[in-house]
């Protein structure tokens, strides 16, 4: 996972590398309207695990977050609309779909959808990547700065890549 934001003089990128332990993901699939329904596929990001390779943005990330109370940012994902018309999903080939979410920073929850692309890259894997600007603004987080000319924007973009494996 990515947070890309801007300041007033500069972007900025905290980059998350952590990894995920393995977790069952149950989803249900609709075979008319090909709509995957899931149940309790979630995943928490660890916010003090961005590094945006300055100590000092890290803190002021965690502060703005409010990571002592709220340690993690959560995904979970409710619902997958295809946006393409294939039954059979082919390998290396990249499909687009829309995912219902709930996604959780700083104690707040709001509903968000996730235009991903998900390619199959055989017959067990798959790479789901997804873009998201989310406004600070909407989850009640105000971005602490180190210098009080330096204005943060108010919205930031959330990059994940994920790679999953079906067992």
């Amino acid at each position: 996972m990515v947070l890309k934001g801007k300041t007033s003089v500069k972007d900025f990128n905290c980059a998350c590398d952590d990894t995920f332990e393995n977790a069952q993901l149950i989803a249900h699939i609709n075979n008319s309207t090909r709509q995957i329904d899931f149940d309790k596929a979630n995943f928490n990001v660890k916010i003090k695990s961005l590094d945006c390779n300055n100590k000092f943005i890290n803190n002021d990330i965690a502060t703005s977050l409010k990571a002592e109370r709220h340690p993690f940012i959560n995904v979970e994902m409710l619902s997958a609309i295809p946006n393409h018309l294939e039954q059979e999903l082919q390998v290396n080939k990249a499909y687009k779909y829309c995912i219902k979410t709930l996604i959780s920073i700083s104690g707040k929850t709001k509903p968000q959808t996730l235009h991903v692309t998900l390619k199959k890259i055989n017959a067990k894997n798959f790479t789901i990547h997804a873009t998201k600007g989310i406004s600070m603004n909407d989850y009640e987080i105000q971005p602490k700065s180190p210098i009080k000319f330096i204005k943060i924007k108010d919205e930031v973009n959330i990059e994940f890549n994920l790679n999953v494996e079906i067992q």
